[in-house]
């Protein structure tokens, strides 16, 4: 059976620790980050690097956001936004305030554990 492909956009902290677990799952992780360094330690890991988020975006049907900020957030929206992605199921993970919450998590997805690498992380949905 071929590995599935999987997108993410944000290769920090979180987004690089998501992608590890979803690489030695045995899926393929296509990820972009703007430091230089982050998108090295995800070649490193075995996964693909892509030149931009919006390259990451058509090269899957899963992606996922791992993004430090509502800015950084709304640039890859931004980036990402009008293109022909039909079918393509988005997961924000990013844990940055949002508008009108008062709170850091988002309303619509949030991540467990503590801000570095797990071994294990869970996605919560709800």
């Amino acid at each position: 059976m071929a590995a599935r492909l999987v997108g993410m956009i944000g290769l920090g902290v979180m987004g690089s620790a998501m992608a590890a677990n979803l690489l030695k799952a045995g899926f393929k992780v296509v990820g972009y980050d703007p430091l230089a360094a982050c998108r090295r330690r995800h070649r490193s890991a075995g996964g693909i690097v892509a030149g931009s988020a919006l390259e990451v975006a058509r090269s899957t049907r899963i992606l996922i956001t791992s993004l430090p900020s509502v800015e950084a957030l709304a640039g890859v929206a931004k980036e990402i936004s009008g293109q022909k992605l039909k079918g393509v199921i988005i997961i924000e993970t990013s844990t940055s305030p949002r508008a009108g919450t008062g709170s850091g998590r988002s309303p619509y997805s949030r991540t467990s554990g503590p801000p570095k690498p797990r071994k294990k992380q869970a996605f919560m949905i709800g």
